[in-house]
């Protein structure tokens, strides 16, 4: 099987300082093969801490995936630690839409051009959103707590590094 994937993100900054940014990622794939000649693990997934935050992680597995990401950050206060580090708190307000296909079929139904398009879309994508809250320490180490929601979850936590994108 072969599986190709793009990802584009881009970050925005309102102001010369930084404070204030707002980004945006696009991100798909398709794997290409026989079905029975993909393991389950190889499997384009959604949901978790990197793609739709308010699900579970791997809720969501297919053949191909279309992901939307939506951030706002801004930068809440610095200070200097000891003169050792420069911490920066930021927090974010996010919101996630993306969409699985199982099969080659249910992906070209899902984008046939006819006037159905917008509400197919609109029903069949996962969407989700929340806030967060970023430490960065001399702008080398990021740690990111999540709060994730969706219409299947309450509110799910996530504890990681790097930014999302």
């Amino acid at each position: 099987f072969t599986r190709t994937v793009g990802d584009a993100g881009y970050l925005y900054p309102f102001d010369a300082a930084g404070r204030h940014v707002i980004g945006a990622r696009l991100s798909a794939a398709y794997i290409d093969g026989p079905r029975s000649d993909v393991p389950f693990w190889e499997l384009t997934e959604l949901g978790g801490d990197d793609t739709l935050r308010g699900f579970f992680p791997r809720r969501f597995l297919g053949q191909s995936h279309v992901l939307l990401n939506l951030e706002y950050r801004a930068l809440l206060f610095a200070f200097d630690f000891f003169d050792v580090w420069r911490v920066q708190v930021g927090g974010v307000v996010f919101g996630d839409a993306g969409r699985v296909f199982i099969d080659d079929d249910e992906l070209d139904d899902e984008f046939d051009l006819d006037d159905e398009i917008i509400e197919r879309i609109v029903d069949d994508f996962r969407h989700s959103w929340g806030a967060g809250v970023r430490f960065i320490l001399s702008k080398a180490i990021v740690a990111r707590v999540d709060v994730g929601f969706s219409e299947e979850e309450t509110g799910l936590v996530y504890l990681e590094c790097g930014h999302t994108f």
